[in-house]
């Protein structure tokens, strides 16, 4: 420990017995640790970062005006194709209207088993007109965790094809399959325009529930976190502020949708007139096919578990993947502790190739909407 480590310690326990010998009777949890201006720096000063952000629209309401200012501009790509915002939103609209004919409405509860697609962002989009939330349905998951996590949050239906959920029995009879015929002929009738609160069996506020993560809980039984549009939008509103993005920008959606990472790559894009480029199925795992869709579409935000951001430093240190960085802007970490030494490497890069890049690292619950902390990265840290 350094001098002034050491005197804190020595003054808190000083204060710890002090207050022992005046008060035996106190309960340990009530002794003080530490003084006055020392605890009015934690609960006040560290802790004043509220922010005005106006919470009063949805992502639904924010996409909508998307569509209105651009809606011929590419919207979201994936490896069969892309869509203009025009399209994703006259997709969506029809979806959201087949849903509510199916009884979803504001808290209502949709399942989603599908893979990384354009067809997977046009489903949360049309949950969520519909006043739905969604819930991540990871087909890879035992059939045991899969039928809890249905029956356990009340979910009624299931976005799907006949590939994923085929052989689950908690799916069944829940199924919407997008790639029946039966679907396309429904989804034919319903009209493209917008979804009124007139037509939802409720109306869409910022106070409606937006989606629902499982997470393992304490016990290691499989517990739902619910998180409203509120808590959504607001933490969309600090990354918009954190690190701007708009018309030209490229977000690369690739972490799994049941970990919390995804809400801010599925959705941020949407309210400020970026894109969304689908990373194929299972590629996440795999640094070298992450940089070729970053260089292949211009990547300019996305985000890294520390330990494939340390495999993506290895190539560009190796001279391979360069091509993933003239377009970058943002790099976000979470999900693990990010090493000093791969700051370091990154900056490194990052000055001698694209000096404008910079890495941000977050950390939160799940159930606070994602993230709680971020710190900005200069290198150098220890």
């Amino acid at each position: 420990f350094d001098r002034s480590t050491a005197e804190r310690l020595s003054a808190m326990f000083v204060r710890l017995l002090e207050a022992v010998s005046e008060a035996p009777e106190t309960r340990l949890i009530d002794l003080p640790l530490l003084d006055k201006a020392e605890e009015a720096v934690l609960l006040g000063d560290f802790n004043a970062t509220a922010e005005d952000f106006a919470l009063d629209q949805t992502v639904v309401d924010l996409f909508a005006g998307q569509v209105k200012a651009s809606p011929g501009a590419i919207a979201v790509v994936d490896g069969e194709g892309q869509l203009t915002y025009a399209e994703v939103d006259a997709a969506s609209n029809r979806l959201a209207r087949h849903l509510m004919a199916r009884g979803v409405g504001p808290e209502s509860v949709v399942g989603v088993c599908l893979d990384r697609s354009t067809a997977l962002m046009t489903a949360l989009l049309a949950i969520f007109k519909a006043g739905g939330a969604y819930l991540p349905l990871d087909p890879a998951y035992p059939e045991e965790r899969l039928a809890f996590i249905v029956e356990d949050a009340g979910v009624e239906v299931v976005v799907t094809n006949a590939e994923l959920s085929g052989g689950h029995r908690g799916l069944a009879g829940k199924g919407l399959m997008l790639d029946t015929a039966e679907t396309q002929r429904a989804l034919a009738r319903c009209s493209g325009t917008a979804v009124t609160d007139a037509e939802r069996s409720a109306p869409l506020t910022p106070l409606t529930l937006a989606y629902i993560l499982y997470t393992s809980g304490s016990t290691g039984k499989p517990k739902g976190v619910m998180v409203g549009h509120r808590e959504l939008t607001n933490r969309l509103s600090w990354m918009q502020e954190d690190v701007p993005i708009g018309p030209g920008d490229v977000v690369l959606q690739k972490t799994p949708y049941t970990f919390d990472v995804s809400v801010w790559e599925f959705f941020w894009w949407a309210c400020h007139g970026a894109q969304l480029v689908m990373l194929a199925p299972g590629a996440h795992r795999d640094a070298g096919a992450v940089a070729e869709a970053m260089e292949r579409h211009g990547v300019t935000a996305l985000h890294f578990v520390p330990s494939l951001f340390d495999t993506y430093l290895d190539l560009l240190e190796a001279g391979e993947g360069l091509g993933s960085l003239p377009h970058l802007r943002a790099v976000f970490t979470s999900g693990e502790a990010l090493s000093a030494r791969a700051v370091e490497r990154f900056h490194k890069v990052a000055r001698t190739e694209w000096a404008g890049t910079v890495l941000r690292n977050l950390y939160g619950p799940t159930e606070a909407a994602v993230d709680v902390t971020a710190y900005g990265t200069q290198g150098g840290e220890d």
